[in-house]
């Protein structure tokens, strides 16, 4: 098969978003079918970050366009994308499959022009986030939400596959799509970043000699009521504990206004640590690993259940315990961590936070919900889940 990836996330891009197209990309070529990448040629003024490296592999072939309206504040992103149609349609023509991935929007829009282009090629369209449902996006805006509705509608119509990150998300686009067969692809982590778990009896010795807990977040905090970590952080407070805990938040959450208030009324001065410094993705995977406890901030939101960063595949290959606090044990993330046994979800209840907590750092156990499964873990990395694209492109597109 020849295979068309079109994709505003790419590397250089050093963005989590770029990871799941790349991941694709690479395993479709390695596997013998020659995949194209359309994306934007990169630009530090509008992507900053382009710290992670474009590796050269055989059968992979990435085209660049460039951006347009560079100095407008607002539609750079479209305007590269309406440029790029001619590409999109020409790469098409030479293509079995085409894949777009959403987001931005315009992605699938793409897709639209690449499939009218060649209609007998297999269109899958791909969702990190939904498009007219997406909380963040429409929250209090009904008439956007209907309009963006239909048109999601009439452009991903001619999709011959819808594909997801979560079971919540793929049947929130059955909704939208009830005649697109949609499936459940993880965003997943790179096989090389498993480690095994610390042994109990290490955690327990830890414990004992009075060694600082490290609790560690690298996530984002959601300002409006996404997520919380208030509940922990008042649980902290109570200071019921025989040796020092410190709370750890990297990157953009550490400059968090919101959390700079919570450490300050709780007077949490010397448990909270907020790094001025940015934590390098390496770097990042590294503290990971090394922390006695990994927090999760849950979606306290019902409506954004199935959104499940690549954030927590992260925290499952990390070998680390892992707390995630807001969401509820019957959420995707919830589902997530009991069946590979990586972690809890404790919801908002600073009673079991505690009761969970109290036990872990004063005595080093933690195996009442700690005790994860490496099969089931594995399930989950990306080199699996590209697998897993790859045999329902091959099935549904009958090569």
């Amino acid at each position: 098969m020849r295979i068309l990836i079109i994709a505003w996330f790419f590397p250089p891009w050093n963005e989590p978003a770029s990871n799941r197209p790349d991941s694709w990309a690479r395993h479709f070529a390695a596997q013998g079918h020659p995949t194209t990448v359309l994306t934007a040629r990169k630009d530090p003024r509008l992507q900053r970050d382009l710290s992670t490296p474009l590796r050269p592999q055989s059968g992979l072939t990435v085209v660049e366009t460039p951006l347009r309206l560079m100095r407008t504040p607002v539609a750079k992103g479209a305007s590269w994308a309406a440029g790029s149609i001619p590409q999109a349609r020409r790469l098409a023509r030479q293509s079995d499959v085409i894949i777009s991935t959403f987001g931005p929007w315009y992605m699938h829009v793409l897709g639209w022009f690449a499939k009218r282009a060649n209609p007998g090629a297999f269109w899958c369209a791909d969702y990190r986030d939904l498009w007219h449902a997406r909380d963040f996006f429409m929250q209090g805006r009904p008439w956007r939400q209907a309009f963006m509705r239909r048109l999601e509608q009439f452009i991903v119509r001619p999709a011959n596959l819808a594909v997801s990150v979560s079971p919540p998300l793929v049947a929130s686009l059955a909704q939208t799509h009830p005649h697109i067969p949609g499936v459940t692809i993880y965003n997943g982590f790179p096989l090389s970043e498993h480690m095994p778990r610390r042994p109990p009896e290490v955690m327990r010795q830890r414990a004992v000699a009075g060694v600082p807990f490290d609790i560690v977040y690298t996530g984002t905090i959601y300002e409006g009521g996404y997520n919380d970590p208030e509940p922990l952080l008042r649980v902290l407070a109570r200071n019921r504990w025989n040796r020092p805990v410190r709370l750890h938040f990297y990157g953009q959450s550490a400059a968090s206004p919101l959390l700079r208030s919570l450490r300050d009324r709780y007077g949490l001065q010397e448990s909270v640590v907020l790094p001025d410094q940015p934590l390098s993705r390496g770097d990042a995977v590294r503290r990971q690993r090394e922390a006695d406890l990994l927090l999760h901030l849950g979606w306290t939101n019902r409506g954004i259940d199935g959104i499940l960063s690549a954030k927590i595949f992260e925290y499952l290959a990390s070998g680390s315990p892992v707390l995630s606090v807001g969401a509820e044990p019957d959420t995707a993330v919830g589902r997530l961590l009991h069946e590979t046994g990586a972690g809890i979800c404790v919801g908002r209840n600073e009673s079991l936070i505690e009761s969970h907590l109290e036990r872990y750092v004063n005595e080093g156990d933690c195996t009442a919900w700690f005790g994860p499964r490496t099969d089931r873990i594995l399930a989950y990395t990306r080199e699996r889940q590209a697998a897993r694209l790859l045999e329902l492109l091959q099935e549904h597109a009958g090569h």
